[in-house]
């Protein structure tokens, strides 16, 4: 829940829906712990139970036992984040291709330093997971 109120700005005093579908074992530690939750999340609405289901729109995060969904209708303007994530889809699209691009020039790998060469090869990889993380999110909104 903390990384739907960070990716989409979320104030922490903003109540937000909560849907977790489970099985009976994680639904009784859940309902135990039910208390806690609400204290630190501040669920609107609160659902658990093993015939949760998703509602569109929703980030969801998965775990063994449970999956937990986040409904983002009410919490962001979908079309605005839409437009945010897609135009930082394609920056990062670009800064990937400019690394790709710059790694697989032999140049490039004969001249820099061994240090500049490993800079470029982990700003690849750090591009790399936030474009996957960005392609996540506009699905999620899709």
């Amino acid at each position: 829940v903390r990384n739907v109120r960070s990716e989409y700005d979320v104030p922490a005093k903003q109540p937000i829906d909560i849907h977790i579908a489970c099985n009976k074992k994680a639904e009784r530690i859940i309902l135990d712990n039910e208390h806690l939750i609400r204290a630190f999340v501040t669920p609107d609405k609160f659902m658990v139970g093993q015939d949760v289901k998703p509602e569109t729109k929703t980030r969801s995060f998965v775990d063994v036992d449970f999956t937990l969904h986040v409904p983002l209708g009410d919490l962001v303007d979908i079309e605005a984040e839409l437009r945010k994530q897609k135009a930082e889809k394609k920056r990062l699209e670009g800064e990937v291709a400019r690394a790709k691009k710059m790694l697989a020039n032999k140049g490039f790998l004969e001249k820099a330093p061994a240090a500049k060469v490993e800079e470029e090869k982990q700003k690849l990889e750090r591009y790399q997971k936030q474009l996957e993380q960005v392609k996540k999110r506009i699905g999620d909104l899709s």
